[in-house]
């Protein structure tokens, strides 16, 4: 699809008003987060990461939440409630999960969606989605979640979730 297309499409005609403005980078890579691999403009993006040989003392809730704090703001997106599970305060005998399964699960909304964690202490590995249909810095983000957690080794993949079509408009 055509970028200025693409731009009339996503802006609506009050942004043709100002005669085809330049399409800054910051436009272009927002424009680029919201198209489908099957090049269909998607409602959403989900960025999925999953870290490896992490540093574990960041997995506390402390960090956890300065972590969440520190990425939103990266990314610019609004935090609304946190909610963590896990056992931290729990007596050993009440503890249920395997020590391989030991971490901390955790979702933080936020306006426009929602960021989920899974901690694994004993594996040292986190994994992370993040879902939103507001466009963000993928690489940004990225390059932040693995410098945060000091992981030399991660994967990560991106889905574009939903069509703009389905979608109800005034």
């Amino acid at each position: 699809m055509n970028l200025l297309l693409l731009y009339w499409t996503l802006f609506g005609f009050a942004a043709s008003m100002f005669h085809y403005p330049v399409l800054t980078n910051q436009l272009r890579q927002s424009i680029k987060t919201l198209v489908r691999e099957d090049n269909v403009m998607a409602y959403g993006v989900e960025l999925i990461i999953d870290l490896y040989k992490c540093d574990i003392s960041l997995f506390t809730r402390k960090h956890l939440r300065n972590f969440l704090v520190e990425l939103c703001d990266l990314i610019e997106m609004q935090r609304e409630d946190l909610y963590f599970w896990d056992y931290e305060d729990y007596p050993d005998e009440l503890k249920k999960a395997p020590p391989h399964l030991a971490g901390t699960s955790l979702v933080q909304f936020i306006t426009t969606s929602n960021i989920t964690m899974h901690t694994l202490d004993t594996v040292q590995e986190c994994y992370i989605n993040l879902f939103t249909c507001k466009p963000f810095d993928e690489t940004a983000a990225i390059n932040f979640i693995v410098k945060w957690f000091k992981c030399p080794q991660y994967e990560y993949s991106r889905i574009g979730r939903g069509r703009v079509t389905s979608c109800q408009r005034p």
